[in-house]
């Protein structure tokens, strides 16, 4: 509230009470009686004391007092709080409030009343509503905005004001506002500001305590006596869990519950000293009020923001209940790290997962040394456990070993399961949790690093990109699959069950502009053609010159592999493979004329690293989509544009399948490659199948009386499939109109002799929808299916029906 006092001479004084308590005596519509502070010491008056003043209402309207006080206060001395010399005296009030009135305010913004969705076929609503339990609207807010100069009490430690709902309730109804099902939600939010013992309280956002407020008078300072102020306040922020879901519960159409779940979280005065930031503040103040005395005060302040901590989640569903426990939590991440869940067969489960920085603290936080990799949420082991006579029994663990892979990057090595003894319950038998049973943390590559042999490793990641990417893996068996990166390591070109240095793909594609391609393979010193098999390029080899050159490396003295490559079909003879300095010829009954082109497959026996190339015995050669692997492997390989769309895909037998795209990025057809038949009908690249998005302008349905509708008239026409077996299929086929149909259909059944059956029974469609097949059951017993099927044009709406009987055949 704030005041000014002013005179004829206009010498103002202004004077701010929204920190003093001034009782509010009675509130009407017309009428507002409240009391005020006896002193005015805003503006530095001499004395402390002040007489008690009268006032008088000014109305702005008029410009003029409507009441005065029964007596004007005289001139006083120079000394005196009151302006000297005048005799006339009138005061302004401006009045603010502080709240607004609770439950009938309006405004805050737009929110969801209801959805509605309406078809031909089917129409839905979902209805939202926002209020509690006693149905009172629910929405609150920390404060409501307002053009008036309003002063709002702790406005700083408030959120933004927005409306937030305690109680949310949505309800599905069908055609006939039927209840379908109905889901209610219940959030945390902020409650009315309490006034408490020592401070303020707003329940799940904020609360201030006063700790300390000393005066100690006439303290000796620089020889001067002086008063001291000494205030202590804690702010505690518990705004973090505005907005969490406390429970939601759904119904069913007879307004039942069938499913609950209700969260548990820490209370607001547990001591859970993790995820809070804290922070002070300390000021020291001199306050000149007197003119014969200082003031000193000094304040301290200190905040802390409260997390919100998930403890607990129980389900309620088929009247069983069943819970999970939050036990504990990574004290650098919040990460749950230890959960216990209750099943409804009363059962008690737990898992524990150990961050891999507690085994690996290089791995650690670079809080603690600046050299850690701050690698926090990695995980090294998981446990499973069951309380069995209060014993926690080991059920299932994994483990995941880390190791630096040069330069301080640390990565993901192995996987390890236990495979030891287990009794007759599954338990593990002699498992020692404290070591982990002599697990071994530190491993290599390649190597059998467990003592005890009832850790059982289960895969191995033998070689990474630089983007941390996996290229090599070894499973259970000792197999490797390797996955070749190309596009500068942006995306995968082949993917092979061999080993990365023993597996290469190449389209010619994503040279780098120095001859090297993706995968390991090099350019060589061949020419880039753009008659390509795939893609938008290929290699020309000349004579004495090479192509797609790569490096193989195996452990074996030699070793058989497959190579496979596409030429062109004009020159296409005097392709061949260089193989450590010796020339290789193709397989002559294994090549695939595909159109212009023609698959070329060796056999060649390759010793360990030796280097492999495509060569020329004479004239240009096109060559194009080479892979090597071992013979016992397969490949899928993969071809890209230049908008990161993937074009093609070689399948193991390195026959391509196309696809194509529109501007706008959508699948429009798919070709597939296929081989020349008998010399006569030339094979290559196949369309299969092509897409067509249609989006029509007018929804205004055609005529299709019209005369100048383009379609033919729609027909239906049902057709029944293997009538002698038991399940025989219906199919219903339309044609005409626009090519765009949707279905609906009915069955029944009828046991002859019974002329009655179906009688003049009409047919419950059911909804529209793309099926046009159906499986109908007959028997030799008399069975009848009867079946009734209605198509609309989704186009011009037009709608044909159809009535058909089935009885099975080759029954004696």
């Amino acid at each position: 509230m704030l005041y000014w006092h002013y005179t004829k001479t206009n010498s103002n004084w202004i004077g701010d009470f929204a920190v003093q308590n001034c009782l509010v005596q009675q509130v009407d519509d017309n009428l507002l009686v409240f009391s005020l502070p006896d002193k005015n010491r805003d503006w530095g008056r001499e004395y402390e004391t002040c007489n008690k003043k009268d006032w008088v209402f000014y109305d702005p309207e008029y410009g003029n007092v409507v009441n005065q006080t029964s007596s004007w206060l005289k001139a006083k001395d120079e000394n005196s709080c009151e302006r000297p010399g005048e005799k006339t005296y009138r005061a302004r009030y401006t009045i603010f409030a502080q709240k607004e009135p609770l439950n009938v305010a309006e405004g805050g913004g737009v929110r969801v009343k209801k959805i509605e969705m309406a078809s031909d076929a089917y129409n839905t609503k979902t209805v939202y509503m926002y209020t509690n339990p006693d149905n009172v609207e629910s929405g609150v807010t920390s404060y409501a905005p307002s053009k008036r100069n309003r002063s709002v009490p702790y406005i700083s430690e408030m959120p933004n004001p927005m409306v937030i709902y305690e109680h949310v309730t949505t309800e599905k109804l069908d055609a006939n506002d039927n209840l379908v099902y109905k889901k209610s939600y219940q959030f945390n939010v902020p409650k009315p500001l309490q006034h408490t013992q020592n401070g303020v309280l707003v329940e799940n956002a904020f609360e201030i305590k006063r700790l300390q407020d000393e005066n100690i008078i006439d303290v000796s300072l620089n020889e001067e006596d002086v008063d001291m102020n000494f205030s202590k306040f804690e702010v505690k922020d518990f705004s973090s869990g505005i907005g969490r879901l406390v429970q939601s519960t759904e119904y069913n159409s007879e307004n039942q519950q069938v499913y609950k779940v209700q969260n548990s979280y820490l209370p607001q005065t547990s001591f859970f000293n993790q995820g809070i930031i804290k922070e002070s503040f300390n000021s020291y103040k001199k306050l000149w009020d007197n003119p014969y005395k200082d003031k000193y005060i000094m304040t301290s302040s200190s905040k802390e923001k409260i997390p919100n901590v998930l403890t607990e989640t129980s389900i309620t569903a088929n009247g069983h209940t069943s819970q999970r426990q939050f036990l504990r939590y990574d004290f650098y991440t919040g990460q749950v790290t230890e959960t216990s869940s209750l099943l409804s067969n009363g059962k008690q489960l737990k898992s524990k997962i150990y961050p891999a920085y507690q085994k690996y603290p290089q791995m650690g936080s670079k809080v603690d040394n600046p050299d850690n990799k701050n690698m926090l949420a990695q995980e090294a082991a998981t446990y499973h456990f069951l309380n069995y006579n209060d014993n926690w029994e080991v059920l299932n663990t994994s483990m995941h070993t880390w190791r630096d892979w040069g330069g301080n990057v640390w990565r993901k090595h192995k996987t390890y399961r236990w495979n030891g003894e287990t009794d007759e319950d599954g338990f593990y038998v002699d498992f020692d949790q404290e070591t982990d049973d002599n697990f071994n943390w530190v491993t290599t590559l390649g190597g059998n690093d467990q003592v005890n042999i009832d850790w059982e490793q289960v895969s191995e990641i033998t070689k990474y990109n630089d983007f941390s990417s996996p290229l090599e893996v070894m499973d259970i068996n000792g197999n490797l699959a390797a996955t070749k990166m190309g596009y500068n390591d942006t995306k995968t070109i082949a993917v092979c069950n061999a080993g990365y240095e023993e597996s290469f793909y190449s389209g010619a594609e994503d040279d780098d502009g120095e001859g090297h391609f993706g995968g390991g393979v090099d350019k060589g010193t061949a020419s880039f053609s753009f008659d390509s098999h795939t893609g938008n390029r290929s290699l020309i080899i000349a004579k004495g010159k090479s192509g797609f050159k790569v490096k193989v490396k195996h452990t074996e003295t030699s070793k058989k592999y497959k190579i496979s490559l596409w030429a062109k079909n004009n020159n296409h003879e005097n392709v061949r493979i260089n193989v450590g300095g010796s020339t290789v010829e193709y397989h002559p009954t294994e090549k695939v004329f595909a159109g212009d082109w023609v698959q070329l497959n060796f056999y060649p026996n390759v010793p360990a690293n030796k280097q492999v190339y495509v060569a020329s015995v004479g004239g240009d050669v096109i060559v194009d989509d080479f892979r090597l692997h071992p013979v016992a492997s397969s490949m899928n390989s993969y071809v890209y544009n230049e908008w990161d769309e993937l074009t093609h895909i070689l399948g193991s037998n390195n026959m391509a399948t196309e696809y194509e795209y529109d501007e706008a990025g959508r699948l429009l057809r798919i070709y597939s490659e296929v081989e020349n038949v008998d010399g006569q009908i030339s094979g290559g690249i196949k369309k299969v199948k092509e897409y067509a998005y249609t989006y029509k302008e007018d929804l205004t349905p055609i005529d299709p009386e019209d005369p100048e509708n383009p379609y033919d008239p729609l027909q239906l026409h049902l057709m029944a499939e293997d009538v002698s077996m038991v399940q025989a299929k219906v199919d219903a086929i339309a044609s005409g109109g626009s090519g765009q149909y949707e279905y609906q259909w009915d069955l029944e059944y009828c046991q002859d002799p019974d002329p009655q059956c179906p009688g003049d029974y009409q047919p419950n469609y059911g909804s529209w929808g793309d099926i046009n097949t159906i499986l109908v059951v007959s028997d030799c017993f008399g069975t009848r299916a009867e079946y009734w099927w209605k198509v609309r044009d989704i186009v011009t709406q037009e709608i044909v029906e159809a009535y058909g009987s089935h009885t099975r055949d080759g029954c004696e």
